[in-house]
């Protein structure tokens, strides 16, 4: 199968991130880094990283009301 791949336009619907946020937390080493897609200057994300983060995200929001 195939990688989807999001550009940050994308993510940022997803995530309600701004572009800058998402930075941020990918210094931090709290969201997946982008990559690089040979001769484009576009940054690019995994699809299934993005959704694992998300996923991820949701689960600690859950267990938080607990």
């Amino acid at each position: 199968m195939a990688t989807q791949l999001l550009r940050m336009r994308e993510v940022q619907e997803r995530t309600k991130y701004s572009a800058s946020g998402l930075y941020k937390l990918i210094r931090r080493n709290l969201f997946p880094r982008p990559v690089r897609v040979p001769g484009t200057r576009s940054s690019y994300w995994r699809e299934e990283d993005v959704q694992r983060w998300l996923d991820s995200a949701i689960r600690v929001d859950k267990d938080a009301d607990l």
